[in-house]
This record gives C-alpha cells, sequence and structure tokens, in this order.
C-alpha cells in the first residue's frame, strides 16, 4: 500500500504531524495530489493557517498586496518552490532557516510577541528587548538602473526589484540571477525581528539616507525598506554632499586617506558618484543596526558602510554596474 492509497483520514492525521513552521514539507503535501490538495481546502484547513506558516518562516507580503489566505498561500508555495532550486546562501533554505532562528530569538527577547502580528512603534518603545536587523541588509547593492525619484510608489516597488541585487563579495558586479526579482524569499524576509510597523533609519555618511520611515502594518520586510530606498537612490548629491567624500577619512584601512584610488580624475569621481545609490557601489552596504527607540517612529536604526576596494580604472568600475555578467546559475526561477 502506497501514501496515495491510504484513507482521507490518515491523510489528514499526517497533515496534522507537520510541524507548524514546516513550510517546504506542507507545501510538498499540498502538491502530491488531489488528495492531499483537499486535506488544504474547505473545512479541513484551520481558518489563518497559511498565513501562519508563511510568517513563520519569516516572509511577509508587501505593502500592496491584500491580506488574505489565497494571498497568503500563493506566497508560501512560490517560496517553497524557489527554494528548492535556490542554492544562494542570501536566500533560499538558509534564508528560511536564518528567519526561523531570528524568530526564536526575538520570542525569547519578546515574551509577549506573537509573530502572526507585527510591534507597532508605541510597542516597541515600552518593550525592553532588542530588535534585530535581518542580516540580509549586509548582502545587497544596487546596478545603475536607479528607480526615478518621482514615480509613484508602486512603480518603485517594481523598479527597485530590477535594481537590488545580491551581492557576492568573490565575483565583481552584478547578473540577472543576482536580482532581488529572482530571489522571492530574499525579498520577501522581514527587515527586523521582532517584525515591526514602522522604524526609522539614519545614516552617517550619507545624509541623503538619514530619515528614512518604511511602514507596513503587516510588518516591514526587505522589500518595503528597499521601496522607501528607491525613492533616493537615484536622487543627485549637491556639490557640498559630495566634497565631504572628497575630504580625507580617517578611518580607511592601510592608512589611507582617501576613498578613491588616485588614478581617478576629480571629474571622473564627480560623475560616478552624482547620485546617491552610487554610495553603494563606491562602498560595502553592511547592514542597519538599531541603536535608538522612539514612541512616535518606532526603532531607530542606522545604515552601516564598510570600505571597499575600487579598481584603478574608473572604466571598469562604471562597467561593472551598468552591465550585467554572464549568468552562471538557471536564471529562470519562479517569481514572487
Amino acid at each position: 500500500m502506497s501514501l496515495l492509497d491510504l484513507p482521507n483520514e490518515l491523510l489528514l492525521a499526517i497533515k496534522a504531524h507537520i510541524a507548524p513552521t514546516d513550510l517546504l514539507t506542507h507545501v510538498c503535501f499540498l502538491q502530491l495530489c488531489a488528495r492531499t490538495h483537499a486535506c488544504y481546502e474547505g473545512a479541513a484547513a484551520a481558518r489563518g493557517f497559511w498565513r501562519a506558516l508563511v510568517r513563520a518562516n519569516g516572509l511577509g507580503l508587501n505593502d500592496f498586496e491584500r491580506d488574505g489566505e489565497r494571498t497568503w498561500r500563493r506566497v508560501g508555495v512560490k517560496c517553497a518552490e524557489h527554494a528548492w532550486t535556490c542554492v544562494d546562501d542570501a536566500c533560499g533554505v538558509a534564508r528560511l532557516e536564518e528567519n526561523r532562528k531570528l524568530i526564536q530569538e526575538a520570542a525569547e527577547q519578546w515574551p509577549e510577541w506573537d509573530c502572526g502580528e507585527a510591534v507597532t512603534p508605541r510597542e516597541a518603545y515600552n518593550a525592553r528587548g532588542r530588535v534585530k536587523a535581518s542580516s540580509l541588509f549586509g548582502r545587497l547593492s544596487f546596478n545603475s538602473n536607479f528607480p526615478h525619484p518621482l514615480c509613484e510608489e508602486l512603480q518603485l516597488s517594481k523598479q527597485i526589484k530590477q535594481c537590488a541585487f545580491i551581492r557576492k563579495d568573490d565575483l565583481p558586479g552584478w547578473s540577472r540571477a543576482d536580482l532581488l526579482k529572482k530571489h522571492p524569499i530574499a525579498l520577501r524576509s522581514f527587515a527586523a525581528f521582532p517584525f515591526l510597523t514602522s522604524f526609522y533609519v539614519l545614516s552617517d555618511q550619507v545624509s541623503l539616507l538619514s530619515h528614512m520611515q518604511p511602514e507596513n502594518k503587516l510588518g516591514i520586510t526587505i522589500h518595503d525598506y528597499l521601496t522607501a530606498l528607491a525613492e533616493i537612490l537615484g536622487k543627485r548629491m549637491s556639490s557640498n554632499q559630495l566634497d565631504e567624500f572628497l575630504e580625507p577619512m580617517d578611518d580607511l584601512p592601510d592608512g589611507r586617506k582617501d576613498l578613491f584610488p588616485q588614478t581617478w580624475a576629480h571629474r571622473d569621481i564627480l560623475v560616478v558618484a552624482s547620485k546617491v545609490g552610487s554610495w553603494f557601489q563606491l562602498m560595502n552596504w553592511t547592514g542597519i543596526d538599531m541603536i535608538d527607540r522612539c514612541e512616535e517612529r518606532g526603532p531607530c536604526f542606522v545604515m552601516r558602510f564598510d570600505y571597499k576596494k575600487l579598481p584603478e580604472d574608473v572604466r571598469e568600475h562604471v562597467d561593472m554596474y551598468e552591465d550585467a555578467r554572464p549568468c552562471t546559475v538557471v536564471d529562470d526561477v519562479p517569481m514572487p
């Protein structure tokens, strides 16, 4: 007798014994056959099942999606299908495992928090627990297809997926397979743990990156954060802001004082560093860290950047972010 020969009652019993956080097994069981699929339909499916399952894996909806079971199931299935094929350690199974670990750590610091809900600014202000940002921020960068700063928010949310990519430190530039639109698990992962409805961001190095405030009543995701950032990336730096980066710096390695190679002419620097998004290409974004909390706006995070060795030829740097390098992995994975 095979699994498919079992009566419906036993199939329901098997489903009931799958861990409530095991997204991949639930989706596998859902897609096994019509009878196992029926275990997730109608009266057999608990209300809010997919919402709870997807959120327990640290995945959310963006601010434009409807908070309904059909949406949550679609997201869960797409992300599970992607996890079976994605080998990038910033996405796939590795990201799901890290998300679950961060949820567990947050639950220990926030005993009253339920991952089915997001923490409001007032709740975060009154609580003693610390908020931890996703490590994924330290793996992100942007190509030169910066969204137009005057676009509506919905368009920004679409365009940023063509611009943001998962950075690989051992490979220069980006490929189409690195784009976040190809990595729904990374894109939908929550930005902070516990999940937050609002927080604000500062930057010590790029003033235009300060005072961002992404919001999502279901919990801010990586996509929400990047959508808020998209409005700024294409903005031009003022001459005063550029001058700050041309001044000697004291925290660079090897006794260096200049961020740019000496082979770069001053006019080249003014062109290469002309937009806010350029600084994610000139430095490595290492993540965001919580530094304070505010009752009205929620926890405060600061963006961190680290020195990056730039090529001696400025044209090589420009090409690295304008043109995609050849893909080395399958490029047609499921999209969110």
